[in-house]
């Protein structure tokens, strides 16, 4: 499973880069996330550019320093399989979610049964 590292960090500190009295710090997070969930290039850097326009110099800076490809969509080589995730027990946890209040047996062949399903889904995929 991918783990994508920073978004959780990014959105936090794009929050904090920004003064708490200003009123546009909720819409430049939202322009954050944006930017990472885009699919495509020219997306990516439509939403790339309102964020630095609203966000300022502190957001300019913040994106300059970041690898784009450990948090954007756009630019991860690999498939993310739809996880965005900062950590590898986040991101179990969130594909998890049903099966983590079972009683210990049922959690686990619950489990098996995704990590089986994956497999196979991934096997198919492979062979086309």
């Amino acid at each position: 499973m991918v783990v994508l590292v920073l978004l959780v960090v990014g959105l936090n500190n794009v929050g904090s880069a920004i003064r708490k009295d200003n009123k546009l710090r909720k819409y430049v997070v939202k322009l954050f996330s944006d930017c990472a969930y885009a699919s495509s290039h020219h997306e990516f850097f439509t939403c790339a550019e309102k964020l630095k326009k609203y966000g300022g110099l502190p957001v300019q800076r913040f994106l300059t320093d970041i690898n784009l490809k450990n948090w954007a969509n756009a630019y991860f080589r690999g498939a993310r399989y739809g996880e965005m995730c900062s950590t590898l027990a986040e991101c179990f946890n969130a594909w998890i979610t049903k099966e983590r209040f079972l009683p210990i047996t049922p959690m686990l062949f619950g489990i098996m049964e995704k990590m089986m399903e994956m497999s196979w889904n991934r096997l198919e995929e492979s062979m086309k």
